[in-house]
């Protein structure tokens, strides 16, 4: 018989492109192509958004900060994990 291991969530840490734009932002550059976006930007439900732009940021450097941060704010030495997970999400494409 398999034996099965509990697994505990102990922390979740999140990391955001270093690039800030609010709603205006998309809402002028849709409304230079005739797009009517401000519906859709209202039905996601945020204000602002990140992107990442500079070479120097990618999704591995945003796991790392993710992984840096939780394991800082849930003062767990990094010897004690057995495994850290990694998921890269956004409300647009869930």
């Amino acid at each position: 018989m398999k034996e099965y291991i509990n697994i505990k969530i102990k922390d979740i840490g999140i990391a955001l492109g270093k690039n800030e734009y609010d709603n205006d932002y998309f809402i002028k550059h849709f409304d230079s192509l005739n797009i009517e976006i401000r519906g859709l930007l209202k039905h996601m439900g945020r204000e602002k958004r990140y992107r990442i732009k500079d070479d120097d940021d990618n999704s591995i450097t945003l796991a790392e900060r993710a992984i840096l941060s939780v394991l800082d704010s849930s003062k767990v030495d990094k010897e004690d994990i057995d495994g850290i997970v990694f998921v890269s999400d956004t409300p647009e494409y869930l």
